[in-house]
């Protein structure tokens, strides 16, 4: 009776452990909180932000609220959220400060285990398209950009965030 009860407690533990470990392999690598490393960064058109901080959420369904808080070159406090879907499909930027005079959407595709792409739209119009890689420790994410922003200019910017 007691080699049974060990074989089934044996049994429990493993399948906790396989729970868990599958658990934690199914999280995401991008969520968290991340700090801008300007150092690490390039923009071009410059100038850069002064900072930036990025907060990944999972929220219900399969969907990640992505919150963006900073301050730009010129020391006016920024704020953008935005829901992400991996599905394709144009999503609206919510709740952007300073206020937006165009529709900006956005459209979430994942390229890899560690990887996702965004194309950016102001006025139904591909402005960027934004390459995000999270490092094989988890411990950075890079944001390439490439389009044309708002003034017309050529994008090229490489963004470093360090995970908080």
């Amino acid at each position: 009776m007691a080699r049974k009860s060990m074989m089934v407690v044996g049994v429990v533990l493993g399948l906790v452990l396989a729970g868990s470990l599958v658990s934690a392999q199914s999280a995401e690598p991008w969520v968290g909180t991340w700090k801008l490393n300007l150092a690490k960064s390039k923009f071009t058109p410059g100038p850069p932000p002064k900072s930036n901080t990025l907060k990944i959420e999972a929220v219900a369904g399969g969907t990640q609220k992505h919150t963006f808080d900073g301050i730009d070159a010129q020391g006016q406090v920024t704020h953008s959220e935005r829901l992400a879907k991996f599905d394709g499909r144009d999503v609206p930027v919510q709740a952007v400060a300073p206020a937006s005079t165009t529709a900006t959407t956005n459209a979430f595709r994942r390229t890899g285990d560690h990887s996702f792409e965004v194309l950016a739209k102001t006025g139904g119009k591909l402005t960027t398209t934004n390459r995000i890689v999270v490092s094989a420790d988890g411990k950075t994410l890079t944001q390439t950009t490439t389009g044309t922003n708002a003034q017309g200019q050529t994008v090229s910017n490489v963004t470093v965030y360090d995970k908080q």
